[in-house]
């Protein structure tokens, strides 16, 4: 006779407390306690925001809230604006964040932000110690606008070829030809390191992707995988081989591509480059719709959706579809190319 599936209870709140410590949290240690007069940086008071919530908030919500305020690109853009402390923190940093990004992350992922953004500064703003100035309690922080009619997100051939033509010839252009060859994602850009660069050598030319900025180990797809190189840009893997060797700057650091102070380069600083390559080419551009147009043209030349499948690290065929921007002349020319 078969036995009946149990689901396992919920986790209740109760569930925090450690009888065995006295009614202490045993789920995560306190946040750092400052030295009297030390500035509190911005990871301080996120760390801070999750403890005090830690009884009011679901395990969901409380690794929803590290994902968008401790990982990913926000982070990144912090680093990259020069801002540690907060009282250096202010709501046009959070606006500015979410303005630039309406374009690339999903309207969901940026009310999320909006929603843990606003929970911080509040936090900020009632909590002794976390003095920001520049901040508001979050209720006047404006919600990102959102455009109603998507946009296409490829790159016609014509606007691939000017983005390309406007990147300064040396490390731009080929961090530019890299994402639009390879299809990388721009936490894995900024990950590269020469030791991935032997593959170049080989023939096919590839790069063996086996982490990002995020996580050297792991990918966001987690696996490994291989990528090779668009047969337009079929000279890219010696320029870059011949650019490390020769022109790439001295470093104690073995990224590939290094930003111009000699520091690892950062997912916020790619993007803001490819705005401004974008904004001399008069193209809106960033590292998402490179990719996008890398996945298109792939798919236009006929490359099997389950082979995209692995070069992208996408877990399914429909995420490939929904990197692919139709357009009607190269649906009139694959009619074209058979007998119906």
């Amino acid at each position: 006779m078969a036995t009946a599936f149990v689901p396992a209870p919920k986790p209740q709140r109760r569930d925090y407390y450690d009888t065995a410590t006295g009614g202490q949290l045993a789920v995560e240690k306190a946040p750092r306690r400052g030295q009297p007069g030390e500035r509190p940086t911005v990871i301080d008071a996120v760390h801070a925001l999750l403890h005090h919530h830690k009884l009011d908030w679901s395990q969901s919500t409380m690794r929803n809230a590290e994902d968008y305020l401790l990982r990913g690109r926000w982070p990144g853009y912090l680093a990259h604006e020069g801002i540690v402390y907060v009282d250096q923190l202010s709501t046009e940093s959070f606006h500015e964040y979410m303005t630039v990004h309406a374009d690339v992350l999903k309207p969901a992922t940026l009310m999320k932000f909006r929603c843990y953004a606003r929970s911080l500064a509040k936090f900020c703003k009632e909590r002794p110690g976390f003095d920001a100035p520049l901040l508001s309690d979050g209720r006047d922080l404006p919600k990102p606008r959102i455009p109603k009619r998507k946009l296409p997100m490829a790159l016609s051939v014509d606007d691939e070829a000017r983005v390309v033509a406007a990147a300064k010839p040396g490390r731009d252009r080929l961090m530019a030809m890299t994402l639009l060859a390879t299809g990388l994602r721009v936490g894995e850009l900024c990950a590269l390191t020469t030791d991935h660069l032997e593959g170049l050598k080989g023939r096919p030319a590839k790069l063996t992707i086996v982490g990002n900025i995020h996580n050297r180990t792991l990918t966001k797809g987690r696996r490994d995988r291989i990528v090779g190189f668009r047969d337009t840009y079929r000279n890219l893997p010696r320029d870059l081989l011949e650019w490390a060797i020769k022109e790439r700057p001295a470093s104690h650091l073995r990224d590939v591509f290094l930003s111009d102070a000699d520091h690892a380069l950062t997912t916020w600083g790619v993007e803001q480059l490819m705005q401004r390559i974008g904004k001399t080419a008069g193209v809106r551009c960033n590292p998402h719709r490179l990719r996008h147009t890398w996945a298109t043209r792939c798919a236009d030349a006929g490359i099997p959706m389950f082979h995209l499948q692995l070069l992208g690290g996408w877990e399914s065929v429909e995420m490939v579809r929904r990197y692919y921007t139709a357009s009607d002349l190269e649906a009139v020319a694959a009619l074209a190319r058979y007998r119906t």
